[in-house]
């Protein structure tokens, strides 16, 4: 307990060096001045106060709020939004009248912003955005969830990550599921350079992670399953790929240690989008094939396909089918939140005969193994957190 109390000193500590502003269910906006002892009562009457350094802590409860943050910060001095340490503050957009337009229920506008840590659910539409040039955002351990359109996007813009967040549940009403994507980037043609960082994503109505009309993106450590389903359901509804990476100029993307699972149609789909490379990723019974790569410039290296395989053109080194290997022997894969999902079991023919790629963030252990991980290796898969109630439709 006493480690607890320091840890908590300690983070409210390094908060203090900065401008620290205080958000609560009881404060008030006009009588309040932002303090601990007299917060403001909404997330929006700090974002309209931060500026560079600044620190806004929330603490627990649900606000029914729209928000808009528009503040910069600098590579130096980020602007962050997070819950008080040990509370749960939840952003949501029911009960609420949401905008006429642009409902995107956090939405940031300005560069270096952090949003962690947060539940947020019932969007409108769009649960969080990073809109047109904010850049260098960094969207982190949020768990998404009961939106309606998509959870987390980029849209006309660079340099930004999404990482360590817990996407479930979008659905696009307007579409029949069409644009409910669990997480999303879209309009920059030349180079996006997003990355995406061990993020649980699933049923989600469309696409798990959609790279459509992106280029440059890095995908590292997602797991990413049961997608293009109306959600928690086995009814079908969107696209149904597990990544989406190409289509409208987009390509070009990065994806190492990534693991698609029962996805309605496709694990990992290029969409056309060419130039691709896929580094010991493992995809396992995608309804219609795992790998989807047709377009030019494809390089594939120490993929595990366990299902329909697919068509798998371009530069191709010791992937599991190249190998003859049909079977990689996992320890279980039928529950994803768990630690053994997806890994390899002792003796597996997967072991120990990969090929060593310069530039890959893939760690062997010894030589290397095919797939997203590594026999042996001590750090777990990410996970949805624990205690999250999901609700079904």
């Amino acid at each position: 307990m006493a480690y607890l109390a320091m840890g908590l000193v300690l983070v409210l500590a390094s908060l203090a060096d900065a401008g620290t502003y205080y958000v609560a269910t009881t404060g008030n906006d006009t009588t309040g001045n932002g303090s601990i002892g007299t917060p403001w009562r909404t997330i929006q009457k700090a974002a309209n106060t931060v500026v560079a350094g600044d620190a806004v802590i929330v603490r627990g409860g649900t606000y029914a709020q729209y928000i808009t943050i528009a503040a910069n910060g600098t590579a130096g001095n980020r602007i962050t939004f997070q819950p008080y340490p040990g509370e749960t503050a939840i952003i949501d957009g029911s009960g609420t009248t949401a905008p006429t337009s642009n409902t995107f229920l956090v939405k940031v506008e300005g560069d270096y912003i952090t949003i962690k840590n947060f539940e947020v659910v019932n969007a409108a539409w769009m649960s969080i955005i990073c809109w047109n040039t904010a850049t260098q955002c960094i969207i982190d351990g949020n768990t998404v969830h009961h939106g309606y359109h998509a959870g987390i996007v980029f849209y006309q813009n660079t340099n930004n990550t999404a990482q360590n967040n817990h996407v479930y549940d979008m659905y696009d009403f307007n579409s029949g599921g069409g644009n409910g994507d669990c997480i999303d980037t879209s309009g920059n043609l030349t180079t996006s350079n997003h990355q995406f960082l061990n993020n649980v994503v699933h049923d989600c109505s469309d696409d798990g992670l959609d790279g459509w009309s992106s280029a440059g993106n890095t995908y590292i450590g997602n797991i990413s399953y049961h997608n293009g389903y109306v959600p928690f359901t086995s009814t079908p509804a969107g696209n149904g790929n597990g990544y989406k990476l190409g289509g409208n100029g987009g390509g070009s993307h990065t994806l190492i240690d990534n693991v698609a699972w029962g996805n309605r149609v496709r694990g990992f789909e290029d969409n056309g989008g060419p130039n691709n490379k896929l580094y010991n990723n493992t995809a396992i019974n995608n309804g219609t094939v795992n790998y989807h790569f047709v377009a030019s410039g494809a390089i594939l290296t120490n993929n595990i396909s366990y299902g329909p395989l697919g068509s798998a053109a371009g530069a191709l080194t010791t992937n599991s089918w190249q190998l003859g290997i049909s079977n990689p022997s996992f320890i279980q894969i039928t529950d994803p939140t768990l630690s053994t999902f997806a890994r390899l079991s002792a003796g597996s023919p997967a072991i120990n005969v990969g090929a060593n790629v310069g530039g890959s963030s893939h760690i062997c252990v010894g030589a290397c193994d095919l797939g997203a991980f590594e026999y042996g290796e001590d750090s777990d898969p990410p996970a949805p957190p624990t205690g999250i109630t999901i609700v079904r439709r």
